[in-house]
C-alpha cells in the first residue's frame, strides 16, 4: 500500500513539473485587472403633489460593481504623485424582484487619476491611501442626474499567484506575481431628480479578491495546453495578452467577462434586463 501511494506521489509530481501557469510580469506591472463590489445606500426626500409641507422618506439599497485596469503601485517612486486607471467602468444594478425587472446604469470611463501614497523611500509596499473621483456620471434609474463622487480608500499588496515568466528578459525564470492593488474604496453620492425630488448617499466597495484573481488568471497559459474560462466559455476561447483584452474581449452573446459576472448576480431568468448609460455593454 505504501509503495502505491509512493508511486501515486511520484506521477503527480512529475505531472506537476510538466505544468505550469505562464504569464508576463511585464503585462502585470503595466496594467492588472480589479474587480469591486458593494452597495450604494441612499435616503430619500419627495415633496407630496397638492399636499402642502408634505414629503415621503425612503431608504433604497443598490448593488454597485467598479473594474478598472490599474498598474502595480508597489512599482511607484515617492517621485509619482498619481496612477491612471484604465478600462474602468461602474455599475449600478436596481433590481425589483415584484416587477421582475433588473436595470443597470452603466458608466465608462476613459482613464481615472487616483492618488495614491507610497510611504518613504525604500518601503513603498507600505499601505496607503487612495483617492479618486468620478465624473460625469450620467442618469440612474432611480436617482436621476448623479453627482460626481469622490472616492477614498486603501491598498495593499499581495501574491496573487506564481509561475514561469513569458518575458524576454526574464524568459523561464520563476515569478510571483505580487502586487499593490487597491482594496477598498467609500464616498458620498447626491442627486435631484426634479426640484421636488432628492436623494444622498454613501457607497461602499470592497475588492472581490476571488474574481480579481479569476480576471488575473484570463491572462496567463497553462502548459497544459487546456483553456478554461467559464464567463466565456462558448466557441473557441481566445487568449488574453493584457488587461486591455480582458475587459474588452465579448463572448459569443457579446458580453466580456467582468459583464458576464455582474448579470450572473443580478439578473434572474425571466426577469426583463435594460442596461444604458455607457458605450460598452
Amino acid at each position: 500500500m505504501k509503495k502505491f501511494l509512493a508511486l501515486i506521489v511520484a506521477c503527480l509530481t512529475v505531472a506537476s513539473s510538466y505544468a505550469a501557469t505562464v504569464y508576463s510580469p511585464d503585462a502585470f506591472m503595466t496594467a492588472a485587472p480589479v474587480m469591486m463590489k458593494g452597495t450604494l445606500k441612499a435616503s430619500t426626500w419627495m415633496l407630496k403633489s397638492g399636499v402642502s409641507c408634505a414629503v415621503d422618506k425612503g431608504k433604497v439599497s443598490f448593488p454597485v460593481y467598479f473594474s478598472f485596469c490599474q498598474p502595480c503601485i508597489n512599482c511607484m517612486t515617492c517621485d509619482d504623485t498619481s496612477l491612471t486607471l484604465t478600462n474602468a467602468a461602474l455599475y449600478i444594478v436596481d433590481k425589483n424582484s415584484k416587477a421582475q425587472t433588473v436595470d443597470i446604469t452603466v458608466v465608462e470611463f476613459t482613464s481615472l487619476n487616483a492618488d495614491v501614497t507610497t510611504g518613504k523611500a525604500g518601503q513603498s509596499a507600505k499601505k496607503g491611501d487612495v483617492v479618486l473621483t468620478l465624473e460625469n456620471l450620467g442618469i440612474q434609474n432611480m436617482f436621476g442626474a448623479v453627482s460626481d463622487i469622490t472616492l477614498f480608500g486603501n491598498w495593499n499588496q499581495k501574491t496573487w499567484f506564481s509561475g514561469i515568466s513569458d518575458d524576454l528578459a526574464t524568459k523561464g525564470s520563476k515569478v510571483a506575481a505580487t502586487m499593490g492593488i487597491i482594496q477598498k474604496l467609500d464616498g458620498c453620492v447626491d442627486s435631484s431628480v426634479t426640484k421636488l425630488f432628492w436623494a444622498c448617499g454613501t457607497v461602499a466597495l470592497r475588492r472581490d479578491d476571488s474574481f480579481t484573481k479569476s480576471l488575473m488568471m484570463a491572462m496567463t497559459e497553462d502548459t497544459k495546453g487546456s483553456v478554461s474560462n467559464p464567463f466565456l466559455n462558448c466557441g473557441t476561447v481566445p487568449l488574453l495578452d493584457n488587461c486591455f483584452d480582458v475587459m474588452t474581449t465579448p463572448d459569443d452573446f457579446g458580453y466580456t467577462m467582468v459583464q458576464n459576472y455582474i448579470l450572473k448576480k443580478s439578473a434572474p431568468k425571466g426577469y426583463d434586463l435594460d442596461i444604458h448609460g455607457g458605450s460598452g455593454i
